[in-house]
């Protein structure tokens, strides 16, 4: 585990810990901080684009964070491995090296409701979606097979 690992797991404890007292304000701290640490290790086009959908999903009134963006091969051979050879439901068709995460390429967000972050489905996607394709973005939540509707990718 390196420093910015330490940095991106203090701030998830802190965002979890911590109430928001007005979605509409600016981001908090944590959430604007983990967002510059996950965008730091993304593809410039993509940090530029994901950057654009939390600006425009703030001042819509929403407070969204990235939950994950550049992904190691081990990582993505594990989710790939839930629901085939260990226990869970199918979360991608995507194997180690496949993914565009991997690639950092593709980011995941997540909403911070009541000060919690949060990837519910009675979250504002079609939102999030809608402004990530205005940017260019391709948008899970379009995906015919296995919808991943906190996913967007260059």
């Amino acid at each position: 585990m390196d420093v910015l690992d330490i940095l991106i797991i203090g701030g998830l404890v802190y965002l979890l810990t911590k109430s928001q007292t007005n979605e509409n304000e600016n981001l908090p701290a944590p959430a604007a901080n983990k967002n510059a640490a996950e965008l730091a290790r993304v593809n410039p086009v993509l940090r530029e684009k994901a950057q654009f959908v939390i600006d425009e999903m703030a001042r819509r009134g929403y407070v969204v964070v990235v939950a994950e963006g550049l992904r190691s091969n081990a990582v993505q051979a594990k989710y790939y491995a839930q629901g085939r050879t260990t226990a869970g439901a199918i979360i991608t068709y995507k194997k180690g090296g496949e993914s565009e995460h991997n690639k950092g390429r593709a980011v995941d967000f997540d909403f911070i409701v009541n000060g919690r972050q949060s990837n519910s489905l009675s979250n504002n996607w079609a939102l999030l979606g809608q402004i990530a394709k205005s940017a260019g973005l391709t948008w899970g939540g379009d995906y015919k097979k296995l919808k991943d509707y906190r996913h967007v990718e260059i």
